[in-house]
C-alpha cells in the first residue's frame, strides 16, 4: 500500500469515510458467500438448488452510517425492510 494512502486512510474521521463510502458506494458489491454454504449454516436443506454466488449492492438510501465508534455498511435489501 502506498504511504499516501495510508497517511489519508489515518488522517480521515469516521463521518469523512461514511462520506467517502457515500461516494463510491454504486461500484461496490459485497459477497454474502455461496448458497449451500449458506444453507448449511443456517441448517436449511435444499436438495435441488444449484450452488450460486450471492451478493448484493449497498443501499441506495443509506449505503453507510456511523454506529457508536464503527461504519455501518448497509445493504440494498434492507431499503425494502419495514420500520
Amino acid at each position: 500500500m502506498k504511504e499516501e494512502t495510508i497517511e489519508l486512510a489515518n488522517s480521515l474521521s469516521l463521518n469523512q469515510m461514511v462520506e467517502l463510502i457515500e461516494l463510491f458506494s454504486d461500484k461496490i458489491r459485497v459477497y454474502v458467500g455461496l448458497s449451500k454454504t449458506i444453507q448449511e449454516h443456517l441448517n436449511v436443506t435444499c436438495q435441488d438448488s444449484p450452488n450460486f454466488v450471492i451478493d448484493t449492492e449497498l443501499s441506495e438510501q443509506l449505503p453507510a452510517t456511523t454506529n457508536g465508534v464503527f461504519i455501518q455498511i448497509n445493504l440494498k435489501f434492507t431499503d425494502q425492510e419495514e420500520a
